[in-house]
């Protein structure tokens, strides 16, 4: 009886229901926290399990890549190309000795002739501290046994190769043997190991931070492995499993470990690694939390409920009391209210306030609903406070009587809820506040967009992007998939500036902005980081294809002919490409990343686009070292020269020489020209380094004067960079003044692709050399894509036969063929020719009978220091020849 008088009790009712639902509540947080967060957390493990896996996998590549660069760097040595034939012992301890491979960190090297054949190999066994060469034959047949699935994998870089020799896991790395020019045939394949021990392992777990344990098949299938993980087993006997695989073993760690297969793509090893579940943990314990804290809130709710209950009861009666009071302040305040009915929306009552601004009277008001007074549909429940930025109110335009517009702010407030539903509207006229704030709006929209947009282009620029960028990765970061981002640089922009003026570059730098922007989709980000530079931000779920269609198709649109003034250009790019999250996490190392992906584009030649890699990061850092050594000793003229002769192959006398410039790095030894010659050519080194190498010519031909010889002529290759200087005539001129030799004892030489830009400005500058007596020289002809009508209307002096042909030219019908037609069209062309190369007297002789006099090689001698030239033109001099070297005697 007595429950049965508590729910006829209307607010007693409401009091039960009331707390069962605050109950329901408190149990539904509970069942969502166990399977919505809790399961999250679990699937945040796996993911973070699946990035530490492929850390590991990426880890172990490095190994490999590097490995691949060294087998690359020894396969395009010239020196290695000889050796194949030769088998020289004195190259077998230079390079391949005990010492030799420690320091490599190669374990086992053999090399095979084109038929497939083992001509040379050895082994470092750093475990068993012994070293073989040639290796044990066990060892060599299974070696031999190798051979298919070496073919397969030659050349082939950036993919994983494993072997177990020996009971080691190895990477292996083949590459064809070519001259250091990538020329042919191949004389083989040069194949390199190294084993992945401890010490590997320790790298790769330092790199990934995390601990690694690589465990071999072999192993595994013979349950060997002390305490073997359960994953690694069933990776190695379920071939047709994923190829990595995730468990938590407890609800404290969680266990990983991904697949390895061989060059023959069988299961050969499993790397494993564990963590602690602190994300588990902290899930766990977050939802206790929530639960908690929820039903904190839920009691205090129901404590205010209470509260607020039995004070609204009071408040009701008195509310009745005060109803004559607020009629008096209606009547009475300036600003309008209307009073209507919710549900109808009949306007009831209007103030005076409420007559004028809407420029009506009472009872024309009254024949209206409340919403027919705004332009568009407004909510007429009451207005929650802070809904605006004043007040609690809302903003809106409604119509006078007369059609005139107003702005208005406006609040809905129920006054009779319990009684009539009647709801005052209170309006204030806010039209030339509103008109204020338009225009301060409208400027503030217009400096953000300056401050954040390109004014050539009108693309967003770096201000822009170090706004957005950051919130995006944080975005992806937090709801998966990846970013990509294209470094894009407009290869020789500057050549449109300098030539054309900064009007039309800024038209050209306008057109880019345009085909960027139309070639990709509406949501990417392209922003203009300044100069030629560009940006692209795209995102898309971690598909490396997809990036570099995207590239190919920038790459393509770009460089598609453009009409700019009277003039048409078609200019490439080169693109560097970095994604999160696989290159970095952050803004600045994923700008960075592509940057450097960007410089290794460039750096190849142009004209292409480039993903970031970690080892990347390395060569950069190598190339930039190089570079700014390079550059100091530029500076300080620290780059010395040797010169090679060029011999009257009749006579047996020098013609001239040939100064090639040499670089001996403080610290590191002496440096290849292939190495610091490219580096100087994109840095713009080459200019002052060309002009060093001339003074340096100039300086030594001064020096024989002195010492009472008589000068020949030196040769110094100028470069295309070298030849667009406006005042290269000039500065030649100014060097030989310097020294006070004669300009004709002082010759260029240029490379055929140079030569052959048959713009008018190249002749005209070659023409001036030629005046001051100067003699110019076409180096490496034959190699290039050469116009006779250039040839003919060029003012050059001598064409120099590429080596290539010279090489093989009593072997090789088709090389000799080339040589005799260079030659006939120099004699017709009354140029003269020299032959570059030559390293034996059958060479020097058919050269001689096919009509070129003058040639220059190793069979009469090396490049040599510039001390040396003194003995040997004093000799020239007392012997007028030198008859070892004249064939037209022999």
């Amino acid at each position: 009886m007595a429950m049965q008088n508590f729910l006829n009790k209307p607010y007693s009712r409401t009091t039960l229901v009331v707390y069962a639902a605050a109950l329901l509540v408190v149990l539904g947080t509970w069942v969502a926290s166990r399977y919505l967060i809790v399961q999250r957390f679990e699937r945040i493990e796996q993911r973070d399990m699946a990035q530490t896996l492929a850390v590991l996998r990426k880890s172990l590549l490095a190994q490999n890549t590097a490995v691949e660069t060294l087998s690359r760097d020894y396969a395009r040595w010239d020196e290695m190309y000889n050796y194949v034939t030769a088998l020289d012992p004195k190259f077998e301890g230079d390079n391949f000795s005990q010492q030799g491979l420690d320091e490599a960190n190669v374990e086992l090297v053999w090399l095979l002739n084109p038929r497939g054949e083992i001509v040379s190999s050895f082994q470092n066994d750093t475990a068993a501290e012994r070293y073989d060469h040639p290796v044990r034959p066990e060892m060599a047949k299974f070696l031999a046994s190798l051979n298919p699935a070496i073919k397969a994998i030659a050349d082939a870089q950036g993919t994983l190769r494993l072997l177990q020799i020996d009971g080691a896991l190895h990477v292996v790395a083949a590459h064809s043997i070519l001259h250091s020019d990538r020329t042919g045939p191949p004389a083989g394949t040069l194949v390199f190991t190294r084993a992945i021990g401890a010490a590997e392992m320790r790298e790769i777990a330092t790199a990934a931070q995390t601990p690694a344990t690589l465990l071999l098949a072999d192993a595994i299938a013979s349950n060997t492995v002390p305490d073997l993980p359960p994953l690694a087993a069933r990776l190695i006997a379920d071939s047709n499993s994923p190829a990595s695989l995730m468990l938590g073993t407890s609800q404290q760690r969680m266990a990983g470990a991904t697949r390895l297969v061989d060059i023959d793509g069988r299961p050969i090893a499993v790397m494993a690694t564990h963590r602690d579940r602190d994300v588990m943990q902290s899930g766990l314990c977050g939802a206790n939390y929530l639960v908690a804290f929820v039903a904190l809130l839920i009691a205090l709710a129901l404590f205010a409920w209470h509260v607020y209950s039995r004070r609204l009861r009071a408040s009701s009666a008195a509310a009745r009391v005060n109803q004559a009071r607020y009629r008096a302040v209606f009547e009475r305040t300036p600003t309008g209210v209307l009073l209507f009915n919710h549900q109808s929306q009949v306007i009831l009552d209007a103030n005076i306030g409420a007559q004028r601004m809407l420029g009506a009277p009472l009872p024309l008001l009254q024949q209206h609903r409340v919403s027919s007074l705004f332009d568009g549909e407004i909510a007429l429940a009451p207005t929650p406070a802070g809904t605006q930025e004043q007040d609690g109110c809302l903003t809106a335009q409604i119509a006078r009587a007369d059609g005139a517009p107003i702005d208005v702010e406006f609040a809905v407030v129920e006054i009779e809820p319990l009684e009539d539903n009647v709801r005052a509207m209170i309006m204030r006229d806010i039209s030339h506040r509103r008109e204020a704030e338009r225009r301060a709006q409208e400027h503030r929209q217009l400096l953000q967009h300056q401050a954040t947009h390109d004014q050539l282009t009108g693309l967003p620029n770096r201000a822009y992007l170090e706004d957005h960028l950051p919130r995006l990765i944080d975005e992806v970061g937090r709801r998966g998939g990846s970013l990509a981002v294209f470094y894009i640089d407009c290869d020789h922009f500057k050549n449109i500036n300098d030539t054309r003026g900064h009007h039309v570059g800024d038209e050209y730098l306008r057109s880019v902005a345009r085909r960027i922007r139309s070639t990709l989709a509406t949501d990417d980000l392209v922003v203009r980081m300044g100069g030629d530079e560009f940006l692209v931000v795209t995102r898309q779920n971690s598909n490396e294809p997809v990036t570099d269609t995207i590239a190919a198709r920038l790459s393509t649109r770009l460089k598609e002919p453009t009409q700019l003034g009277s003039a048409t250009y078609s200019m490439s790019a080169s693109i560097g490409i970095s994604t999160f999250p696989r290159d970095a996490n952050s803004m600045t190392d994923l700008l960075r990343a592509a940057d450097i992906a960007l410089y290794e584009a460039k750096s190849r030649g142009r004209d292409r686009h480039q993903h970031f890699d970690a080892a990347m990061h390395k060569r950069v850092h190598a190339r930039l070292s190089l570079e700014q050594d390079l550059r100091i000793a530029v500076e300080q003229d620290a780059i010395g020269i040797h010169l090679q002769p060029l011999f009257d192959m009749r006579s047996g006398r020098i013609v001239s020489f040939e100064a090639l410039a040499r670089w001996h790095r403080r610290l590191h030894g002496p440096v290849p020209p292939l190495s610091f010659i490219p580096v100087a050519e994109a840095s713009d080194l080459i200019v002052q380094l060309g002009e060093n190498v001339l003074r340096a010519a100039a300086r030594l031909i001064a020096q024989w004067q002195e010492a009472g010889l008589d000068p020949v002529p030196i040769a110094a290759n100028v470069s295309a960079k070298q030849l667009q200087m406006s005042d290269l005539s000039e500065r030649i001129l100014t060097i030989a003044e310097d020294f006070n030799v004669p300009p004709s004892l002082i010759g260029i030489e240029l490379t055929e692709s140079v030569a052959m830009h048959d713009s008018a400005q190249h002749v005209a500058k070659l023409h001036a050399l030629r005046d001051l007596g100067m003699r110019v020289s076409v180096d490496d002809f034959g190699t290039g894509y050469s116009s006779l009508s250039y040839l003919r209307n060029l003012p050059i002096d001598t064409l120099k036969i590429d080596r290539s042909f010279v090489r093989d030219m009593n072997i090789d019908n088709n090389d000799a063929a080339i040589v005799r037609a260079i030659i006939g069209m120099a004699q017709s062309l009354n140029l003269t020719t020299v032959a570059e190369g030559i390293e034996s007297r059958e060479q020097a002789s058919q050269l001689l009978s096919l009509g070129c006099s003058v040639g220059q090689g190793y069979y009469f001698a090396k490049p040599m220091p510039a001390e040396s030239t003194f003995e040997l033109l004093r000799h020239m001099q007392l012997a007028d020849t030198m008859p070892n070297r004249r064939l037209a005697a022999g």
